[in-house]
């Protein structure tokens, strides 16, 4: 990964000619942070790598216990030689929780959002629910990169590591989609 340094200022925010005035000001500023979105796409936040203390979640599991862990709000650490040193970064948590489920030899995942599932054409008039996909069948659509895109990819991953299922859907239906009868579910190529 490149570290870009971007000056930003002055005349970049009133071209040459136009009034200085705020508004002219807030629409460069617009098309500036457009274009240096453009040019920070694709690397929103770091990948997940490894679960640092997975004996302990599996302890907690075994014991009948349910671990909340590695995510929503959690501090990503990097390994500084022997040692762990936190950095300032956000993890997605889908992604996370694709990389926990298979460290802990899960059969199925379960990832909540705020839709009750999946959308092809989400957003226009053609929008339609996938009910049930591969991850070759999700990976041919687009979907929006600071949306569905790392919850897509989480479950990809997730089905192709472990042969395993996904369940995609909503919060307030967390019982039907965990039980398959509501929500998208993603799967190896038989049903």
């Amino acid at each position: 990964m490149s570290r870009i340094v971007v000056a930003l200022g002055g005349n970049a925010l009133l071209r040459r000619g136009e009034a200085a005035e705020a508004e002219s000001q807030r629409r460069n500023v617009s098309r500036a942070a457009a274009a240096l979105a453009d040019l920070a796409d694709g690397v929103p936040s770091p990948q997940p790598r490894e679960i640092v203390e997975p004996h302990a979640i599996e302890t907690l599991r075994d014991d009948g216990s349910i671990a909340v862990c590695a995510g929503g709000g959690g501090i990503p650490v990097v390994r500084d030689g022997a040692r762990l040193r936190g950095v300032e970064a956000v993890i997605d948590k889908d992604l996370t929780a694709a990389l926990l489920a298979e460290r802990l030899h899960a059969d199925r995942l379960v990832l909540l959002t705020d839709v009750p599932y999946v959308e092809r054409g989400w957003g226009t008039a053609a929008a339609a629910p996938i009910r049930d996909a591969t991850p070759a069948e999700l990976r041919e659509l687009d979907f929006a990169a600071g949306s569905m895109a790392p919850t897509i990819e989480a479950a990809c991953r997730f089905v192709e590591h472990t042969g395993g299922d996904v369940a995609i859907g909503g919060l307030a239906e967390l019982a039907d989609v965990a039980a398959r009868r509501c929500g998208t579910r993603v799967h190896g190529s038989a049903p």
